[in-house]
Parts: C-alpha cells; structure tokens; sequence
C-alpha cells in the first residue's frame, strides 16, 4: 500500500465518524410532534395524555376517503355507527357512538353545537363537507364539560382557513346516473400580511333511484380571518345550507301499482308516498377570537347565532288498497339558538393550569303548521303556532 493510499484510508476513517456523529446529531433533532386534540378538555391537549379514544381525521382523509356527507366519512370506524333514515337524498342521518343514541353524540362546527334543542340530533346530511379541514372524535362520556348530551361522545369539525403565502382554488364537478350532478368551488388566500378569506361553495342534484327519492342542495360557507400571531386569532365564519327533498317513504309490498285520486298519483311499485316532501333552511354565524398575550394566559372569545329551519309537507293516505281521501298537513319547525362564551385558561409552568369560563345560552323554537284538505290546499282557519324560549348561564 502507497503512502498516498494509507493517508487516504486513515483521513477516512478520521472523517466517517464525524460524518455519522453529526448526522445523528442531525437526526437527533428531527422529532415528530404528537397530535393535538383541544375538545376533549377545551383546551389543547396531545393525543397520548387525553384517557379518551380519539379519531382525527384530517383534508388528507377526507380527500382520500369517497363520502358524501361527515356521517358516511365516519362509518367503517370502530365504536360509531352512521344511520340514515330511509334510502332517499333527502334521508336524515345520525352518528351513534359505542351503541348509545344519537342525542348523546353532540357535534360542534369550529365549536357551536348544532344538535337541534328539539329533537336532540345532529343532522350530518346537513353539514357541507367541502368546508372541513378536520374533525375530531372523542369516543366516551364528555358529559362534565359539554352536558348529558355528549354521554356517547362529541364530534368537533374545524372549517378551513386560508394558508400565508399560498392561493387555494379548487374546482369540481361530477355525473352519474339518475341525473345525479354534483359542482363544488373552493378559493382562499391571505390578500394582506394578517387578513384573509376561504370560501366554499357546492351544489348537489339527484333524481334519486325511487320515485319521489329526489335531492337539490345548496350550500356556501366564507370564513374571513384575522391573524396576528399568537397575540390574536380572529376569526368571523358563516354558513348557509338550502335544500329540497322528496320523502318516498317505506317501499311497498310487491305487486302494487301506481294508484291516482282525483287525476293525482298517490303511491307507486317504488314509494308509498309520490306527494310528501320536505326541506331544510340553515345558517350559522361564528365570531371566535383567541388570544395569548404571554405564557402564563391564554382568553377566548365564542359568539354564535345559529338558526335550524325544517319544512314538512305530509300528504296521508288511509290504505293501500282503497285511499278514499288525501288530507294532510304543512309544518315549519325553526330553533334558533343564541350564544356567547369566554374562557380564560392560566398556565402554572409544568404543574398544570386552571381554566376559567362563562357562557350564555338562549333559545327559541317555534312550530307552525296548517292543515290541509283532499286537494293539498291549506285550511286557513287551521293554522296553529307554537313558541317557546328559554336560556341558560353558566
């Protein structure tokens, strides 16, 4: 071996330690951040220190899994159960956790519950699915902080806001059979150094594969944000929700044929009903402001005004075989409920922290309804209305 050949090999051998002795002091510093879940305690916690099961799903997720609604993206989960109400588009589903009732799983959208006060139920039909930016699930008992109606478990959705120095545009559209179409728009961006938008924006369309099955949704959503580091987060988000469906009802029993009264046809081989229908009317409006002027403080800020509308138009058949009268009813059921909300969140170091809030609930639900005679039209002298309010503090 040359002079030149054994300098090589030693200087070598002197360097690859070296080399690897800061590769892994390189490495050493690559560490994966462990999930933050903030629902489970209302505030941010890791994954690994909530005793809860929890489910994130996050845009990759929702892109990568093909559902419709949140209730279908959650369905092949263990411990929940998604169920929907018949097989038409207008159909309600619910979301069941670990076997309990639907009014004992409570959703919250950027964190305002939207169960309505009264059915007790999350429609998650109802909820525009192009809007999420990711979802936790919080599986077990969170009746301490959110009331007996989180027995099951909650499910918190978080909308999407716009990313600094990055545009966001995304546009879609589908087709498939019985006229089905789907469009769907998506734009963010930051148009200065700390304010931005991201805005939604989807339509849905099917005949159905039944009579009377038909769905046509509409929805839009704007979240306009205002961001100042961790000295303040604000955020203004609105949602609008419209949609028209029919309610086939049960399939009836073999053999049926499509039967008219009066010229009018009533029922079919496919539907027990070709004439009820119903709807959906909803918007929510969303002013959350976060901020941490140092490291022991940590205030924030909830005010929401929510209003749930539900149409019916229910037409009634006496039998199968010889329906001798098509009376009915026409309802509108509206609960709007009002809320504001602070909390203030003192850090003690590693020894923990005390979190301190308020909050204000009203509610108001009102029921009107008119009768209807054989021909559909409405008995004025019937109609009825009905209100209640309440509020609560805590």
């Amino acid at each position: 071996m040359t002079k030149k050949t054994l300098y090589a090999t030693v200087a070598a051998l002197m360097i690859f330690p070296a080399v690897s002795a800061a590769a892994e002091t390189e490495d050493s510093k690559i560490k994966t951040l462990d999930e933050v879940v903030v629902t489970a305690t209302k505030t941010a916690e890791t994954r690994q220190d909530i005793p809860n099961s929890v489910i994130l799903y996050d845009q990759y997720d929702i892109l990568d899994l093909p559902a419709a609604s949140v209730g279908e993206l959650m369905a092949n989960d263990p411990g929940i159960d998604w169920r929907t109400q018949g097989d038409s588009g207008g159909a309600a589903q619910t979301i069941h956790i670990r076997g309990m009732s639907g009014e004992a799983t409570q959703v919250f959208i950027n964190g305002v519950n939207i169960n309505s006060p009264s059915l007790g139920l999350a429609e998650m039909g109802r909820l525009p699915i192009n809007s999420i930016a990711n979802i936790e699930v919080v599986k077990g008992s969170g009746s301490l902080l959110y009331g007996t109606g989180a027995m099951g478990g909650t499910v918190s959705i978080f909308t999407k806001r716009p990313t600094k120095d990055r545009m966001d545009f995304t546009l879609e559209g589908g087709a498939g059979t019985e006229q089905t179409y789907r469009f769907g728009l998506e734009n963010g961006l930051f148009f200065t150094n700390t304010m931005g938008y991201y805005l939604t924006a989807s339509y849905d369309e099917t005949d159905g594969f039944r009579s009377n099955s038909d769905l046509d949704h509409k929805d839009v959503s704007l979240n306009l944000v205002l961001v100042n580091g961790e000295k303040l987060d604000l955020s203004l988000y609105g949602q609008y929700l419209d949609r028209e469906f029919g309610r086939p009802g049960v399939k009836p029993p073999s053999g049926t044929e499509i039967y008219f009264v009066d010229g009018v046809a009533v029922y079919d081989s496919d539907s027990a009903s070709l004439l009820d229908r119903g709807g959906d009317e909803d918007g929510l409006l969303v002013l959350t402001a976060n901020s941490r002027p140092n490291d022991m403080l940590n205030i924030s800020l909830l005010a929401d005004i929510t209003s749930m509308e539900n149409y019916n138009y229910l037409r009634y058949v006496n039998s199968f075989s010889v329906p001798v009268s098509l009376p009915g009813a026409e309802s509108w059921t509206t609960n709007t409920v009002y809320e504001i909300e602070g909390n203030v969140d003192i850090f003690f170091s590693d020894k923990g922290d005390l979190l301190l809030g308020a909050e204000y609930i009203r509610y108001d639900w009102e029921n009107e309804s008119v009768d209807l005679d054989g021909s559909g039209e409405r008995l004025v002298d019937s109609r009825n209305i009905i209100d209640a309010d309440l509020h609560s503090t805590g």
